[in-house]
């Protein structure tokens, strides 16, 4: 874990402010600014500044988004930036506007290649006075507009670019055509409004999260009822992401708005991974590869860049299996604590007939992603909150829980 960064958000809704582009390359955006960190020579440096405008108040970054080689990061106040990947660090970025709307914060973005335009990256932004809009990146210019009933809050489009799922200030989600923006489907089934949603790559596997603290799972091929619907720990999800393909078997983060982010194994739907730790998350993400895992903790004191490496297909363990958490002195910071368990699941039934699984203290475990920076002990899940060797940890810092 690196306590020196600090991904700041703008708005306690949204929670979209990191990407991972590889292991070298992890942007975050915090007040008027981008970063790009390495984790593995712990070297940093600004990509975007947000311009000053006098007598203005500074733009705040709510939403960024870094892949198909363009990073790009929405205002507050309807601002946009935008940076291809590739391009030298002191080249300028690109600013503009998405929209003069006084309701106009982006609430979202998420990028994909154009399928008509040669596989140019396309920036989709959900805007709070009911707009997506689609940029052209390279061209730097708005190709499409789309208007809808109520906030947008989030979109996902599907890998083959046809279809998009968005969710918002209603209850339903609905299935658009990417391109002319045509209903397509209506989904049913959340009792409140929508902020999160995922498309897998796989090309069928949608997610949508809400606040009524559910997350419903829908399969593109029939979207008549729901495959499954899972709950949350504590409050309702903020950001999801399904594992990219070629990462090993599929799995789905969900990141709760502070203290909790879980892995779900998005094959069976039976189990999950639990990465408990303090502090409000602003963002999560996974490396194209699957490989690694990125959370964005802003707690001011014991906040900053956790890091995960996947292991295998999960590793099972006993149920006399102890799971180790340790917790970092850092000098000039408050001592921080956080785990990882894998907890086992049963099924229950909802109100609409969807089954749901609820993570009990039995049975089975597995654990996907595991800290870099920690140890592995006899099978042990060990999360160690940063880089110190464990002979500079104060004794008191240590613990050991057993499930």
């Amino acid at each position: 874990m690196d306590m020196t960064k600090e991904a700041r958000y703008s708005h306690f809704q949204l929670r979209n402010l990191i990407g991972a582009t590889s292991k070298n390359d992890v942007y975050y955006g915090s007040g008027t600014k981008v970063y790009r960190t390495d984790p593995c020579s712990q070297t940093e440096d600004v990509v975007i500044q947000f311009r000053n405008y006098p007598n203005l108040y500074p733009v705040r970054i709510s939403t960024l988004a870094a892949s198909n080689n363009v990073v790009v990061a929405g205002g507050y106040s309807g601002e946009y930036a935008m940076k291809a990947l590739d391009a030298p660090t002191n080249t300028y970025h690109v600013e503009g506007v998405v929209t003069n709307d006084d309701n106009g914060i982006t609430n979202h973005i998420h990028t994909y290649p154009s399928r008509t335009s040669g596989g140019n990256p396309q920036a989709v932004f959900c805007s709070n006075d009911s707009m997506i809009r689609v940029l052209d990146c390279y061209r730097n210019q708005f190709v499409s507009e789309l208007q809808f009933d109520w906030a947008v809050n989030c979109s996902a489009t599907s890998p083959d670019a046809r279809l998009r799922v968005v969710v918002g200030d209603a209850r339903e989600v609905i299935i658009v055509d990417a391109d002319k923006g045509d209903k397509l489907h209506s989904l049913n089934g959340h009792i409140d409004y929508g902020f999160a949603c995922a498309w897998s790559d796989d090309g069928y596997t949608i997610a949508t999260g809400n606040q009524d603290l559910m997350v419903r799972i829908y399969d593109a091929r029939n979207l008549s009822q729901a495959v499954t619907v899972l709950d949350v720990e504590m409050a309702c999800v903020r950001s999801l992401r399904f594992s990219p393909n070629g990462g090993g078997p599929r799995v789905l983060a969900m990141a709760e708005p502070a203290d909790m982010v879980s892995i779900v194994d998005a094959v069976s739907w039976d189990s999950r991974q639990h990465i408990d730790m303090f502090g409000e998350i602003s963002g999560i993400s996974f490396t194209p590869d699957g490989n690694e895992f990125y959370v964005a903790n802003y707690d001011p004191h014991v906040g900053g860049l956790l890091e995960f490496e996947r292991r295998g297909e999960g590793l099972s363990l006993s149920s006399s299996s102890s799971y180790s958490t340790s917790s970092a002195f850092i000098t000039g910071a408050t001592t921080g604590t956080a785990s990882s368990h894998m907890l086992s699941e049963s099924s229950n039934i909802d109100e609409s007939g969807s089954s749901y699984v609820r993570g009990n203290r039995r049975g089975k475990r597995w654990g996907f992603y595991y800290s870099k920076l920690s140890g592995q002990l006899g099978g042990d899940l060990n999360y160690t909150s940063s880089s110190c060797p464990s002979s500079s940890l104060p004794s008191s810092a240590n613990s050991t829980f057993s499930l």
